[in-house]
């Protein structure tokens, strides 16, 4: 009821209005066919797009108006707001029933002034929309149901191939496709050019009032451009007299110079060059809406602060329970800061730091070294450089350290966090990005704050292009380090995305040696752990035999393959309380640090040996795997000879350590190579092979491995793991014997109908894990999910024994 005139002043509704300004009525003279879309996340900035592509096809394109409560109660797993809201619009979708659904994975998205080689992907939630929702509304996975994956970053090309699949089934011509593509571009870009000129004219009327200030509004489209998503925030300002304004309402101008390193996220490219326009602009101060558990902005965000500087600004965390008065009290609060900011003298408002240079990577001819905080420079070999792996597994890193001698390089394999790692870990970050950053930093932390003065360090922390954040580790490690000042570190980040190379393939291969075997003797210890005779003497029995395969795995194969040979005639000897295939054996899948990490399994595989499971961790090795599919299908990097060749040599060192160390019976054999075609053939029933994190493996292993050798399955991931969550969602509903029965028999094999015929559902327990002790509630869960697990691996032995180990 305030008097304030704020017509125009509230460029938020106005951006709004012009998104679905085009939106056809639900007219009965209207006699197109019908496609329906959610009006949930990106479709807030492309209706545009959308609805003129249809429209050019001859259909009426039409979103549900009202959201429908009871959508929320078909999530499968703890989403964000905006997927909440999805959830319910979606459930209205339904209702509508109209000819098509159309539901993209939106993989790109452009963003002004981005390098070609840089990506802009969207986030993980954005991407994964068809999966969850198909999932969780069975009305959407028919044939009526239309889904491909976009790129629009990139141009016509890739959409038009795939758009003409959908282009198919609605019974059009590519050529028809064509030109509705190139219509559907024109009408988007008018949109953005329509809106930069409403940010354009909003700011030229501000600057006639040198004593006047706006706000410019960052966020997602889904969570702060859209009335149901924003709490009302910029009707707020706008009835307080100050004009709000979208961040991609400003001038696209911004230069690609000085954006966080690797930000492969659109949304948070956007927002950080916004952050830099606006930082020394006396009358633009910046509000941000970010959501509860909002994957990218837990890193984002911080370098948005980072950006600002000094300069007040005001973080507004929503979900579905925010409260309208606090809105209002935060609000007031930041306009008060920002009108004294606004008093203060120029001088007081800069922010001096002492320069400081960090140690880099750097190659000179076809050596890399590290050109240090003096600014000399020293090739990795040199015996004052040395190279810290984070603990990515029980016998894994110490085989990679020991890996790197091959090349003349020392290393070191850092302990596994403990509550002390934690803490620092904690201390050194917002305590919203994910578990596993947090764990890394503090004993990345703990090593560096005790170093010798004389030593350079590199800190190995792999990295990727999204979509998820797994890939700004690096990035965060770099700058923790900076802002310690410490000297002499530099961080060393192999991507994904180009197979992790850069050290050569001398080292790649004793590296991948590493990892397998590494594999296998985690899955060892498990069984030891649950079914072994003696198990100290069995446990000391295996270390003993680590630590001689450990002294020669930087030595030709030749040498290691002896070694292996002769340690797993050595372990044959463990004697077990069951046959091997007898033991109830666990698939613990999910994200792949903490499946391997002691403080977030809290003792889990520890726990489960005691009541009698092996638990068989999903590899590292997968992972891998998975990371040269992607490239060999042309989905991520790129495909040449020698990565055939480095492809061929990786697997036939997979099978031969596998042949040799299978004798000593203590690891399910399931061939000599493990492949990851089957799991990723299984996961694509639910989740696209485009969809490029660990969820398709999670959900793919799952349905594969149960009862082939599992009889139940636990996914574990980091508190807020947007790719957890979406497994978590599919496996929910989608781990069903119906399912399963589909895989037996395209497989061919019948022998566990009977189990199929008897049981629904199988065993499956998700779990969250922040490092501390797992709440009640879970061990109540775990309890009823080893009673199900017992009774399914009853049924299993009825069976012919399967593949596996003697015991």
């Amino acid at each position: 009821k305030r008097k304030i005139k704020s017509t125009g002043f509230n460029l938020v509704v106005r951006r709004e209005r012009r998104v679905f300004r085009d939106l056809a009525p639900d007219d009965p003279a209207d006699n197109r066919p019908v496609v329906g879309m959610n009006r949930s996340l990106l479709v807030n900035t492309y209706f545009p797009f959308f609805n003129r592509f249809f429209a050019e096809l001859g259909f009426r394109l039409a979103l549900p108006g009202d959201m429908n409560p009871q959508g929320l109660d078909r999530m499968g797993s703890a989403f964000c707001h905006p997927v909440e809201l999805a959830h319910a619009y979606a459930a209205e979708l339904v209702n509508m029933d109209p000819d098509f659904y159309f539901m993209p994975l939106i993989r790109t998205i452009p963003v002004a002034n981005t390098p070609p080689d840089q990506k802009t992907v969207t986030c993980v939630f954005v991407q994964a929309e068809p999966f969850y929702l198909r999932t969780a509304f069975p009305e959407l996975a028919t044939e009526k149901t239309l889904t491909t994956t976009l790129y629009l970053a990139e141009g016509n090309m890739p959409n038009l191939a795939n758009l003409g699949e959908i282009g198919h089934r609605l019974g059009v011509r590519q050529a028809d496709i064509k030109s509705a593509l190139i219509a559907a571009n024109t009408d988007q870009k008018e949109f953005f050019a329509d809106i930069r000129e409403m940010g354009a004219e909003a700011l030229s009327e501000l600057r006639q009032d040198p004593d006047a200030f706006g706000i410019v509004l960052f966020g997602r489209p889904y969570n702060s451009f859209v009335s149901i998503a924003n709490k009302g925030i910029p009707a707020k300002f706008a009835s307080r007299g100050f004009r709000i304004i979208p961040v991609d309402m400003l001038p696209a101008d911004n230069p690609a110079d000085g954006m966080v390193p690797n930000m492969y996220w659109a949304m948070g490219r956007v927002i950080l060059a916004g952050a830099r326009r606006i930082k020394d602009d006396p009358q633009l101060f910046g509000t941000y809406i970010t959501n509860f558990s909002c994957g990218p902005d837990s890193f984002v965000i911080s370098y948005f602060r980072d950006i600002m500087g000094r300069k007040p600004s005001l973080t507004l965390e929503l979900d579905s329970h925010t409260a309208d008065a606090g809105l209002e009290t935060r609000i007031e609060a930041f306009l008060d800061i920002v009108r004294s900011y606004r008093q203060l003298p120029a001088k007081s408002k800069k922010q001096h730091t002492a320069r400081f240079i960090p140690a880099q990577l750097e190659d000179r001819g076809s050596r890399t070294g590290v050109r240090i905080s003096d600014g000399s420079w020293l090739p990795l070999s040199d015996k004052q450089v040395k190279i810290l792996l984070p603990a990515m597994s029980r016998y894994g890193t110490r085989l990679l350290a020991r890996s790197f001698n091959r090349i003349g390089i020392r290393a070191e394999a850092l302990p596994p966090a403990d509550e002390q790692a934690l803490k620092v870990g904690r201390g050194n970050s917002s305590c919203k990005e994910c578990l596993p950053l947090q764990t890394t930093i503090g004993t990345m932390l703990n090593y560096l704050y005790n170093k010798p003065s004389d030593e350079v360090d590199v800190f190995f922390m792999p990295s990727a292009e999204g979509p998820c954040r797994f890939g700004q580790y690096n990035v965060f490690s770099s700058r923790v380090i900076a802002k310690h000042r410490i000297r002499d570190v530099a961080v060393m980040s192999p991507s994904s995305t180009k197979g992790y190379r850069g050290l050569g393939d001398r080292f790649m291969m004793a590296a991948w040696r590493a990892i397998i075997i590494g594999d296998l003797f985690d899955e060892m210890w498990s069984t030891i752990l649950a079914a072994a005779e003696d198990k100290e003497e069995s446990l000391a029995l295996l270390e003993r035999e680590y630590q001689r395969i450990l002294e020669v795995i930087d030595r030709g194969w030749p040498t290691v393959a002896a070694r292996l040979s002769a340690s797993a005639k050595v372990l044959e000897g463990v004697r077990l309380k069951l046959p091997y295939h007898e033991i109830p054996k666990i698939s613990l899948l999910g994200e792949i640090y903490v499946r391997h990490d002691p403080i977030s399994l809290q003792r889990l595989i520890e726990r489960m040996a005691e009541r009698g499971f092996a638990v068989r961790t999903a590899s590292n090795g997968e992972w891998f795997k998975y990371v040269d599919w992607l490239r060999e299908t042309g989905i991520e990097g790129e495909r040449d000879l020698g990565f055939i060749i480095r492809k061929t040599v990786k697997r036939y060192l997979d099978h031969g350590i596998r042949k040799r160390l299978q004798k000593s019976g203590l690891f399910f054999v399931d061939g000599h190579d493990a492949s990851v075609e089957p799991v990723i053939e299984a996961g694509s029933r639910f989740i696209s092979p485009d969809f490029s994190c660990e969820t398709i493996l999670t959900v793919g292993a799952a349905l594969h491995e149960i009862l082939h050798p599992a009889c139940g399955v636990i996914s574990i991931g980091p508190f807020g793991c947007m790719p957890s969550r979406v497994a978590e969602a599919v496996l929910n509903e989608k781990f069903t014997t119906s399912v399963k029965r589909e895989l037996v028999k395209n497989n061919g094999d019948a022998r566990l109908a009977h189990i199929l015929d008897r049981e629904s559902k199988f065993p499956f327990m998700a779990i969250e894990t922040d490092g501390n002790q797992f709440p009640q509630l879970i061990e109540a869960r775990l309890e009823a999910f080893c009673l199900q697990a017992q009774r399914i691996n009853e049924m299993m032995l009825t069976t012919e024994p399967q593949k596996g180990g003697t015991g």
